[in-house]
């Protein structure tokens, strides 16, 4: 055990049962103030400024009872925390009583934050695996009936295109129905395999696209919930390499969640304005603003945080998927502000121009 403990570079030391030390290694050796001095038959008291004294009163009443937790070294004046190792069971030695370890309390610290953070990424890796999953089991449940929808309008669409004096607004419906449905299955699709595997495809296409096609998507949603739309689009704006569901998806749940906020009354008008354009670093950026509420300043620093939502009916992933759909096209997603005459939330994507 002795010839273990020596070779460690971490100062190490063997104590009986009053607190004399009968073994140390050489890193302990090394804290003597007096060169090559041997720590034999020395105390703690000897290098280490201690919390706590040590009096024996009892044949009962061990070093151990008192034993320090923290010591201040008397030459260098760093901090050292005291770590007990293998109690009498593991000693060699009928003397030795337990084994200390002297480790600077700023590494102590360092270990302990590395601990905090390992445990702080397995939860998220569980968290993300939890959510992969929960992904996998929504996209098969719902492909089969959204699979039966979109075959469902695609036979009454060409049904009623043999018909005459079809009205209008029922073309389209179908049409809006069937394209709403095709769209829902792909993002499903994309989402169950960008949660389990953060993999994205992507291909050149116009942000003005994305606004139009899918504020289009919503014009029933937005018209229903008594909001005017106004879209403000910089001229020229260039192609991006994107890929364009899941970007898509994050306008959609921006442009909902702007909806959700608008509602207050029946008789409260809401105005919803989607604006596009290249900011100072060259990247596209956009910006969803509403009249709605607001977010509380409290919500405003959990908003992106996963599973934290402030609706009853809501998981909390919305906003926190957002971000890291974001996040792995090099892009960002914030809340440039937010008060009681509602918020603005951006979000940004390179151009990677030359």
């Amino acid at each position: 055990m002795e010839e273990f403990f020596y070779e460690m570079p971490i100062p190490c030391a063997a104590l009986n049962k009053l607190g004399n030390i009968v073994f140390a290694n050489s890193a302990f050796n090394a804290l003597s103030p007096t060169p090559n001095q041997s720590s034999i038959r020395t105390t703690l008291e000897s290098y280490f400024e201690l919390h706590t004294q040590f009096t024996a009163d009892s044949s009962e009443v061990t070093y151990l009872d008192y034993f320090p937790t923290y010591g201040r070294h008397k030459h260098s004046r760093k901090l050292f925390k005291f770590l007990i190792c293998d109690r009498r069971h593991a000693a060699a030695s009928a003397d030795i009583f337990f084994w200390i370890f002297a480790v600077e309390a700023e590494v102590a610290q360092t270990r302990d934050h590395l601990q905090r953070l390992a445990h702080e990424h397995l939860l998220a890796a569980l968290q993300r695996q939890s959510a992969g999953e929960l992904t996998t089991i929504l996209s098969h449940e719902l492909n089969q009936p959204l699979g039966t929808i979109i075959n469902a309008v695609g036979v009454a669409r060409k049904k009623l295109a043999d018909q005459v004096n079809t009205p209008d607004i029922v073309t389209r419906a179908l049409h809006l129905a069937q394209t709403q449905a095709e769209h829902a299955s792909a993002v499903v699709t994309r989402m169950r395999d960008f949660v389990s595997s953060r993999q994205f495809v992507q291909q050149p296409c116009s942000i003005r696209d994305i606004i139009h096609r899918h504020t289009e998507m919503l014009r029933w949603d937005i018209e229903g919930a008594n909001v005017n739309l106004k879209i403000e689009l910089q001229e020229l704006l260039p192609e991006i390499a994107i890929d364009q569901i899941l970007i898509g998806q994050v306008l959609s749940n921006l442009i909902t969640n702007a909806l959700r906020a608008m509602k207050s009354s029946d008789s409260f008008v809401g105005q919803l304005t989607i604006r596009a354009g290249i900011d100072f670093d060259d990247r596209i950026i956009v910006r969803v603003i509403d009249n709605g509420h607001g977010i509380s300043a409290v919500d405003q620093e959990k908003i992106f945080s996963p599973f934290f939502t402030t609706r009853s009916e809501g998981m909390g992933m919305g906003l926190s998927i957002c971000r890291s759909i974001l996040e792995l096209h090099a892009g960002s997603l914030y809340l440039e502000h937010s008060d009681s005459n509602g918020s603005s939330f951006c979000f940004t994507i390179p151009t990677h121009r030359e």
